[in-house]
């Protein structure tokens, strides 16, 4: 078995509420050592063991600290941003990641830690991915954290603007074919 697969076990394996950050920062770090794509470990990371991961993260989630939730909402979103809505065979860990993201991007004294933990990226990455729900949510999540003059940088470096215009033509293009539709009924 892979060593850094083991490391990541055994840090899932001793999680607590006591050793949650430090813990979660070790299974971010090895994640991403698994998922880097010039690694020499592909693979590793499979749809069975990432979903065993989301369903122990999962635990965690009613955290009362914040910075905790936010590292915990990293890490699954890194998990579930490479899956197909086929592979993901219950949505409730996007859903509620991305909900909590939207909770807690209501308040301005966490905007930094969305762009420290890089979430921003993952949530603009999320942006054709995600059902019209989770869409939503992701859109006001971003809206919500753009007023940090940093965070509106990095969101607009990241070309935001046409992939939402794009995103919203696809939408009334959808939408003006349903109306057709309904109208020769």
């Amino acid at each position: 078995m892979n060593e850094d697969w083991r490391s990541l076990l055994f840090h899932i394996s001793n999680m607590d509420k006591t050793n949650l950050s430090t813990s979660l920062d070790s299974i971010s770090q090895l994640i991403d050592k698994l998922e880097d794509p010039e690694s020499m470990q592909k693979n590793i990371l499979t749809i069975p063991r990432k979903l065993y991961i989301l369903k122990k993260l999962s635990l965690y989630m009613d955290h009362k600290d914040v910075l905790v939730l936010l590292k915990l909402s990293c890490i699954t979103l890194k998990l579930i941003i490479e899956l197909d809505k086929e592979q993901l065979t219950d949505g409730t860990y996007l859903s509620n990641t991305i909900k909590l993201l939207f909770k807690i991007s209501k308040k301005e004294e966490f905007d930094s830690v969305f762009r420290q933990e890089k979430i921003i990226e993952l949530l603009i990455s999320l942006l054709t991915k995600v059902n019209w729900e989770n869409l939503i949510f992701t859109i006001a999540t971003l809206r919500n954290i753009s007023y940090d003059n940093v965070n509106q940088q990095i969101i607009s470096n990241h070309g935001i603007i046409p992939l939402l215009s794009q995103i919203m033509s696809n939408t009334i293009k959808v939408i003006h074919i349903l109306y057709l539709k309904l109208k020769k009924k």
